[in-house]
């Protein structure tokens, strides 16, 4: 198979060598590269790509709905760079993010500019987020510090969808069924009057399992309306609620049986003003409320089936407030802004007589966080100079954070774009690493900050305007990593310190052809060597991505294989199967309905995992086999 995705892709690059240019003028199709498009998160401002240093990825809406995606992490798995490692490719369940060779807790996870990581952790949960109120995804592969804080591995901003600018609302709807007694439910509705603009959205999934009895329920909901009192400003109130259950089920090699359950919500509410004479200024408040429950049980190995095990449970409350200001002046654009946020933490463990019985613990650790930021785009002809620096300060650590940052561009021509950057990074530790501690595990309240040094290069453009193409270069070294020791505190228990250093280096090349007769293809891949320093063991993750499309406007097919080889310890046990490609195949097929008919829409079918491959890291979560959904997509 990994042959045959070779071989479609050599086949595929020289017949694009082949086609003139009329013929791709013909097709009508865009290619993927616009130095216009606007980038909101690499500075906090949109400002256009060719402006932009940083490595950036967007996947639109459009995008979005070729994939059939029921969550995000789907769409991410599409991403070169990022590698998404699911627990089981299930209709639901968790799966953690880390972007070229970075681990989980380092990739910041952001809703219209909320954090989304847990404090507990530090780490991000894309399941409680819709795919329906998406709009946007904005990936920085690299550490965004200098705009955002702790961010060492990376960003990515999930940016919701606006109001219709219409008097009669729009209202869709969407419905999916597959095996399993899986489905998906989706209804949007959104308009306005006068001033004020809406957006809705209510929907429902739930499986019975795909693999492992693994059962998944999650019920959400979003709203955002919009006033605009002139063209000058406008008041936005947004909220959401998200409710995944699961049940893992048995599972063998952990000897439990497992369940549980993520109750989100979130609130945000935003002013922008543009004051006049080049000057705007936005403020936003914004509450995060996350519950996690996880419930484990003896499986029948070491104790009666059902007796407790180890139960966790991670309740967060988040508040925070963000105000920037912007000034364009001459060939500048400066943005500065302050964040301040306020987090609690309410945990509690309880285990039973595996662990011999001991009491519940619990711990109400608290942080507050605070930071400034300033940078600036300096546009000189064909080139574009991005300084920034942040200044970070948390209750918890005492060691205060700068992270300045210095990026270029460099437009080498009409279709080409070269770009630099130097950035210094950090990663907060989570509460729980430094007060709430757990079950054998000690807090370190000396735990400081992780640190990176990043240094990233990349070039791309249209390769004799025929084919789009992007290569990148990144080297990380990091240093005061997290590593769980023996405990200095408690015999037994262990905690975890800051200690040696690792290097991340790597490539991503990326390309798009343009479409003939109505055929394009798109791929990518990474290949990152981590280099540790303190013996262990020194992994080289590397992944492919390759998406060959068929698209006349009224039939669309979309094949899309994905390889992620994760290189675990070998000598470590539990470590899965995961050299196969994943391939999914994707049909949609315009409704035969009138051109002037008040309704349109689509049919769509998918076949998941159509080779019937393995890409799974952990024995207890194996990937489903093969697995076929169909449904409908109405616009009203």
């Amino acid at each position: 198979m990994k042959r045959f995705l070779l071989f479609l892709f050599a086949f595929t690059i020289f017949n694009s060598t082949i086609v003139s240019a009329d013929d791709m003028a013909d097709s009508g199709m865009m290619l993927f590269f616009d130095q216009d498009q606007l980038v909101e998160t690499a500075t906090r401002d949109a400002k256009p790509l060719s402006q932009t240093a940083e490595d950036v990825v967007i996947i639109d809406r459009d995008q979005i709905a070729a994939m059939n995606a029921h969550n995000l992490n789907e769409i991410l798995r599409r991403v070169a760079g990022l590698f998404v490692g699911f627990s089981g490719h299930d209709y639901g369940g968790y799966a953690s993010l880390e972007i070229n060779g970075s681990v989980n807790n380092h990739t910041l996870l952001l809703v219209d500019s909320i954090p989304f990581n847990s404090l507990a952790g530090g780490n991000p949960d894309a399941m409680i987020i819709p795919v329906e109120i998406i709009k946007r995804v904005e990936v920085i592969r690299g550490p965004a510090s200098s705009a955002w804080g702790s961010s060492l591995g990376g960003v990515i901003n999930v940016i919701t969808r606006e109001p219709a600018a219409r008097r009669f609302p729009e209202i869709e709807g969407y419905y999916s069924s597959g095996e399993r007694d899986s489905s998906d439910s989706r209804l949007t509705g959104t308009g306005g009057t006068g001033p004020v603009g809406y957006f809705l959205y209510a929907g429902e999934q739930k499986s019975d399992g795909l693999r492992k009895d693994r059962v998944y329920k999650n019920d959400s909901l979003f709203g955002k309306f919009v006033l605009s009192r002139s063209d000058s400003s406008s008041l936005t109130l947004s909220g959401g609620y998200s409710d995944p259950s699961y049940v893992y089920g048995n599972l063998p090699y952990a000897a439990l049986y497992s369940n549980g359950q993520v109750r989100a919500s979130w609130y945000r509410l935003a002013f922008e003003h543009d004051i006049g004479g080049n000057f705007s200024i936005s403020t936003a408040a914004w509450r995060l409320n996350n519950k996690y429950v996880q419930n484990n049980m003896e499986n029948g190995v070491y104790g009666p089936f059902g007796a407790l095990f180890k139960n966790l449970l991670y309740d967060e409350k988040s508040t925070g407030v963000d105000s920037r200001l912007v000034a364009k002046f001459g060939r500048h654009t400066v943005v500065g802004g302050i964040d301040f946020s306020r987090g609690e933490l309410n945990q509690m463990v309880a285990a039973g007589a595996y662990y011999g019985s001991p009491p519940a613990q619990s711990a109400f650790p608290r942080i507050e966080r605070r930071a400034f930021y300033l940078n600036d785009t300096v546009v000189a002809g064909v080139l574009s100079f991005t300084p920034g620096i942040r200044f970070d300060q948390n209750s918890v650590t005492t060691e205060d954070v700068f992270s300045p940052s210095i990026g270029l561009t460099w437009r080498l021509g009409r279709q080409t774009l070269a770009r630099f950057s130097v950035a210094r990074g950090h990663a907060d530790p989570g509460l729980v690493n430094t007060s709430g501690g757990g079950l054998f595990f000690d807090p370190n309240p000396e735990l400081e900050v992780e640190k990176v040094w990043s240094y990233q290069a990349g070039i791309e453009g249209r390769a004799g305007g025929l084919f789009w193409y992007k290569v990148g270069l990144f080297r990380h070294e990091i240093k005061d990593v997290f590593r769980e020791v023996p405990s200095a505190v408690t015999s037994g228990n262990s905690m975890t310190v800051n200690r040696d250093h690792e290097r991340r280096a790597g490539v991503t090349v990326e390309f798009e052809t343009p479409a003939f007769h109505d055929i394009s293809l798109r791929g990518g891949g990474t290949m990152v060597h981590v280099q540790k320093y303190d013996g262990n063991y020194n992994p080289d993750p590397y992944q492919g991505i390759m998406t060959i499309r068929y698209d006349n406007q009224r039939l669309a097919l979309d094949l899309t294989g994905v390889y992620t080889w994760w290189d675990l310890d070998p000598t470590k046990g539990n470590k899965g199967s995961y050299d196969d490609i994943l391939w999914d195949l994707n049909l949609r097929r315009q409704l035969p309905l009138p051109e002037k008919a008040a309704i349109s829409g689509d049919f769509f079918a998918t076949v998941h995992n159509l080779f019937n491959g393995h890409s799974y890291t952990n024995t207890d979560y194996p990937d489903p086999r093969r697995w076929i959904e169909a449904g409908l997509r109405l616009r009203f």
